[in-house]
């Protein structure tokens, strides 16, 4: 079991031995406290509840952050061309690897920034040059995946 703090704050099982496997000194020190019980959460639930957070940061990230939107359209513009081009599965391997960089590092950038800014909401030299060597990431990535669908397009247009 885990014990819920008035705040809603879940702490861990008390005994120094183990997690949660004695619910009776759990439930003697959470009345000793006037904290209450809560059952456990089953794994798959946790997880699924996981995959929702997950998703839930995917569609913030495209629906708040304008760099994101503009990944996500050259995105599609890139699987659009790929269906028409007819491409090799290599190709298409080579496209979603770099697909999937530049959108994670973006999510990754965009996350580091949230929490500087939350950390530190005034300016500081060192969080700024945090946030820039991320940004600068991104832009590398971004380069690369561009470098990449040139050389798996132009074969096919020229």
């Amino acid at each position: 079991m885990r014990i819920k703090t008035p705040e809603g704050v879940f702490l861990p099982g008390f005994c120094c031995v183990c997690y949660s496997l004695c619910p009776a000194f759990d439930a003697a020190v959470a009345g000793i406290y006037g904290l209450q019980l809560e059952e456990p959460v089953s794994w798959m639930t946790t997880r699924i509840a996981s995959f929702g957070y997950a998703m839930r940061g995917v569609w913030q990230l495209f629906s708040q952050e304008t760099h994101a939107q503009i990944h996500l359209l050259a995105t599609v513009l890139v699987l659009v061309a790929g269906f028409i081009t007819g491409l090799q599965r290599w190709e298409w391997v080579a496209l979603i690897v770099c697909i999937a960089l530049v959108v994670a590092l973006e999510g990754m950038n965009t996350a580091l920034e949230a929490l500087a800014d939350a950390l530190h909401p005034g300016h500081h030299p060192m969080v700024g040059k945090a946030k820039d060597v991320a940004a600068g990431a991104v832009l590398v990535c971004a380069l690369a995946a561009v470098v990449v669908a040139c050389l798996v397009f132009l074969p096919h247009w020229l």
